[in-house]
């Protein structure tokens, strides 16, 4: 399916279709839970947040910046990757960690973590897809 595909930088009128990606996930999202304000707070702290178009509809979208990392080096961080469910597996979300990747190569960075789930295992199949590889795995418990 040939798409007209658009990516733009997020701005606030499309923090309310973000938001319904995140509800329909059924993920537990920080940004469904602020109505959006996390975005905006993200934005305001220097992070990317990109959305794709398709015909002018909201598709999916993409949270990602930069952290510094070990021997303080610059690294670059997705937070967030989600797509509709009326568009999964149509090549949105690689569009989405390819602009994000390009992005961050342009500002120097040469490594890229996220964090994944330990139950979502399609989103660990995706970004395996894109050549990501477990590098550490972090344990929790609640008190």
């Amino acid at each position: 399916m040939d798409l007209a595909l658009a990516l733009c930088e997020a701005q606030p009128h499309h923090f309310d279709a973000i938001v319904r990606i995140e509800q329909e996930s059924g993920v537990g999202s920080i940004v469904a839970l602020t109505r959006g304000h996390a975005l905006a707070e993200a934005i305001g702290r220097g992070h990317h947040v990109t959305v794709a178009t398709v015909d002018g509809t909201v598709a999916g979208w993409i949270w990602f910046g930069t952290d510094m990392g070990r021997g303080a080096e610059e690294v670059g961080y997705v937070y967030r990757v989600a797509v509709a469910r009326s568009h999964a597996r149509s090549g949105i979300g690689a569009a989405l960690l390819a602009h994000a990747q390009v992005t961050l190569a342009a500002r120097g960075v040469t490594r890229v973590r996220t964090t994944v789930d330990a139950g979502r295992h399609d989103a660990r199949a995706f970004f395996e897809r894109s050549g990501y590889r477990v590098d550490a795995v972090t344990m929790e418990r609640p008190l």
